[in-house]
């Protein structure tokens, strides 16, 4: 994602030391994770779900974002292969969400959707938004709870984006969710307009939707300090921002390790965000607190993350095992 679907982060190790847990009565106990294509494109066994759902639950989690992809010019959602798009199976994706459900009926999947801006979206085309809404529609049809929107980049001006999310909901009808994997707020740390939001947009884009994922990475920031007391600036202002509770909100943060000039591995780990968001939790008024956290990713959270992020949420951690097997970077969309 400038996203979640680039990047990897550093695992935490005991010389680091665990992040510091949250007060208990602010711990935020509704944590999402974005898991990669093969759950939604590729037939698994009844095992292997039911083992994914004892996983995720063992560390707190209650929402999956599964990549499906972007939309297929006149046809379904899919993964890009190339220049070629492949469409989900929906046979595919219903018995996943079937399984899910069985083994959990309060696991709430929303698949990732969305892709490049211009390339894979048109937003200021109503006949392109109305497909897209009727790809969303045969998803939720086939099990799913909604969808996550991830579109890169987004500046904040992009006519028909706030349309799109307002559309979905309509389209969806009531029950089913519209979560967006939403640009932190802006910085002069980090001053590129087209993944970082005002802070009134994102109030507006939270209104329009129904939860957002806020990607709290991607800084370019050099040092885990800088790192840690960013994130806490920006968890402070989204519990400000948020405060009236009209809708959800989540702390994106990072597990990856893909070293770019965007994203330091040694600098945002999760145990920095982790300890940010305790931060501006800290700081925030009373209430004011996230749902919890979005972790990136399944694949690439090894077990000392795991181990680190459930003794911030003030868990003991129950699995020693990966929620997704690790697997080279370009398998992992």
């Amino acid at each position: 994602m400038a996203s979640p679907a680039h990047w990897w982060a550093k695992p935490a190790s005991d010389a680091e030391g665990a992040p510091a847990p949250v007060a208990a009565a602010a711990v935020p106990a509704d944590h999402a994770i974005w898991l990669r294509r093969r759950w939604l494109h590729e037939a698994r066994t009844d095992a292997e779900i039911a083992e994914l759902v004892r996983r995720v639950r063992a560390h707190g989690i209650t929402t999956l974002y599964p990549f499906v992809g972007p939309m297929k010019p006149g046809g379904r959602f899919g993964w890009r292969d190339g220049e070629a798009i492949r469409e989900v199976d929906l046979a595919v994706a219903s018995a996943f969400f079937s399984r899910i459900h069985a083994e959990d009926p309060a696991l709430l999947v929303l698949p990732w959707t969305g892709g490049l801006l211009e390339r894979d979206v048109s937003l200021d085309d109503p006949a392109w938004r109305a497909a897209f809404v009727a790809q969303a529609v045969a998803l939720t049809a086939a099990g799913a709870d909604g969808v996550q929107v991830n579109i890169e980049p987004m500046p904040e001006a992009t006519s028909g984006y706030l349309e799109l999310l307002r559309e979905l909901r309509a389209g969806m009808g009531p029950g089913k969710r519209v979560s967006v994997a939403a640009y932190p707020p802006v910085t002069p740390l980090h001053p590129y307009a087209d993944v970082h939001w005002s802070l009134g947009f994102l109030r507006e884009v939270c209104v329009a939707a129904d939860d957002v994922s806020v990607m709290a990475y991607d800084t370019a920031l050099p040092t885990e300090a800088a790192y840690r007391d960013l994130v806490g600036q920006w968890t402070g202002e989204l519990a400000r921002t948020f405060a009236d509770g009209r809708c959800g909100w989540r702390v994106g943060v990072p597990s990856y390790e893909d070293d770019k000039p965007w994203h330091r591995p040694e600098a945002e780990t999760l145990r920095a965000a982790l300890d940010g968001v305790t931060a501006g939790i800290a700081g925030a008024p009373e209430g004011r607190a996230p749902l919890g956290a979005a972790v990136y990713a399944s694949w690439t959270t090894d077990a000392a993350e795991w181990a680190a992020f459930d003794a911030w949420r003030g868990a003991a951690s129950t699995d020693g095992g990966a929620v997704d097997p690790p697997v080279p970077v370009a398998a992992a969309d």
